[in-house]
């Protein structure tokens, strides 16, 4: 982990430069998506907006549909009632029929009907607004068909059917003629399919007869197909191609749109369009029924109003990214350097204060610590003893095996005594062969025992330089400091003590008189 952020604070431009590409290419993926979700989730809104206004028309429609057929309704209502009409079918040989005829041409004439036609119990065209039909078997549907017998049966109906003769689609609304409690025959008004049509067109509605069959739509693709819950199927085929004059009905796929689009946006196979699926809250004359497929357009646009909103959201993310990265870099190599200037001030430190040979404290050094501890020794009066130590017949060493063995011996009294002091003493380098030693917290006895131990361990140990073994000795002279001893007054008489070891044989260690 550690080698990972070394390296990563070595080269913070190209590691900015690669973070920049994974999370620009991250942040173009949650771009898109967010994008997607902001254009889908406005567009439906706007969808469940148009739904209401179209529920609202297609409520308007049914009403003036519902207003439409209840005035249908009640043409053969008011033939059924007529007197002329009864009496005509209780004794056709004595009633010439023109006053009926004049009736149902008056009321063909006058409402937007197709035609007004009277049948008597055995299913004959006895009358009709068209003089034409009378005596043949034209509307043989409604002769033959379940409505017919219904209204026989004394019921009022209306039901969607093909003539078998004419191939005419229409609407038929049928009536019983009733004298007492006898079924004379029955009134059927036909409304034709164009006419119905016409008024659906531009609408975007499809209207649904009672088997399920998409009878007229705005849309021709879509009459007679099956609507889902169709129930045309279980219908005879004879009774199929009686009403449709066809057997086989393609249905109306109605597939759900994606999340979060409203249950009522719908796709038809092969259609890349979406539709708006609204149906009529109510029936018309309780067997038709008008739905609205409302196609939209705007929808196929998605991608479009995505790419608005994702280009600008994308620069904006790149941006900030950018700038986040760049501050980022900027901040990991302000540390960087900041710790390369503290390297380099310690560096510069330990050269100011080291002895370059040896690599212990140097005289400049070792004067500031002396003065510090003499300082405090003083003010708490705590005890402190200073050694220098000096190598014995160290010009001889140089004279016999050379500088370069003499820095070797310097250097391994160095580390010799370095691993023999404590850590809270001072070793340093004054010149030449001479060592100074510190030892704060330190009494006479205790300085005693310690530089004896280290005479000791420099004199049985051996250099060995260059495959010579090279014995060494020290001379050592100890100071204690005084109340008052200054440092100049603690060095010269650790420096007489030094001299006193010297004149004494050297190899040994030699304490400085109290003062």
């Amino acid at each position: 982990m550690q080698g990972i952020k070394n390296k990563i604070l070595a080269k913070p431009v190209e590691f900015g430069l690669i973070l920049f590409l994974v999370l620009g290419a991250a942040w173009l993926a949650i771009a898109d998506r967010w994008s997607d979700a902001i254009v889908v989730d406005d567009a439906a809104a706007d969808i469940r907006r148009l739904e209401a206004q179209k529920r609202e028309e297609l409520a308007q429609t049914l009403s003036r549909f519902n207003r439409r057929v209840e005035l249908l309704k009640a043409v053969p209502r008011i033939v059924a009632q007529a007197p002329d009409v009864r009496n005509a079918l209780l004794d056709p040989a004595s009633h010439d029929g023109s006053t009926v005829f004049r009736l149902l041409t008056t009321l063909a004439d006058t409402l937007p009907v197709g035609k007004i036609m009277i049948f008597d119990r055995t299913g004959v065209l006895v009358m009709s607004s068209d003089r034409s039909d009378v005596g043949r078997l034209s509307e043989s549907t409604v002769q033959h068909g379940k409505f017919f017998n219904r209204a026989l049966s004394g019921y009022s109906d209306a039901f969607y059917g093909v003539d078998a003769i004419t191939g005419m689609p229409g609407f038929y609304f049928s009536v019983p003629i009733l004298f007492g409690d006898m079924v004379l025959g029955a009134v059927v008004v036909k409304l034709e399919l164009e006419m119905v049509t016409n008024e659906i067109l531009n609408r975007n509605l499809t209207l649904i007869d009672q088997n399920g069959v998409i009878v007229a739509a705005s849309n021709p693709a879509f009459r007679l197909m099956a609507h889902p819950g169709a129930i045309v199927d279980a219908l005879s085929t004879a009774e199929r191609y009686q009403l449709y004059r066809r057997s086989a009905f393609k249905p109306l796929v109605l597939q759900p749109a994606r999340a979060p689009l409203p249950g009522s946006v719908v796709m038809l196979p092969n259609d890349p369009v979406p539709y708006l699926h609204l149906d009529g809250q109510q029936d018309i004359a309780s067997e038709l029924k008008v739905h609205m497929l409302l196609p939209l357009e705007s929808l196929n646009h998605l991608h479009e109003r995505q790419q608005v909103v994702l280009w600008p959201m994308l620069c904006a993310g790149f941006l900030a990214l950018a700038l986040a990265l760049l501050l980022l870099i900027y901040l990991v190599r302000t540390r960087l350097l900041r710790q390369q200037l503290t390297v380099a001030n310690l560096e510069l430190r330990r050269q100011a204060e080291s002895d370059p040979l040896t690599g212990v404290a140097n005289r400049r050094k070792f004067d500031m610590v002396l003065e510090t501890e003499l300082a405090r020794a003083r003010r708490y009066a705590h005890p402190v003893c200073l050694a220098i130590i000096d190598i014995d017949f160290f010009k001889r060493v140089n004279d016999v095996h050379g500088h370069p063995a003499g820095d070797a011996a310097l250097i391994y009294l160095a580390d010799i005594m370095a691993l023999a002091i404590r850590n809270t003493d001072v070793l340093a380098r004054l010149g030449g062969e001479e060592f100074g030693l510190l030892l704060p917290e330190t009494d006479e006895a205790g300085a005693a025992l310690l530089l004896e131990r280290l005479r000791v361990v420099i004199e049985t140990s051996e250099l060995v330089y260059d495959g010579v073994a090279i014995p060494l000795t020290i001379s050592i002279g100890y100071a204690c400091a005084g109340r008052d001893d200054d440092v100049e007054q603690l060095m010269r008489r650790a420096d007489e003590a030094l001299y006193a070891a010297k004149q004494g044989g050297r190899n040994r260690v030699c304490a400085a008189p109290p003062c």
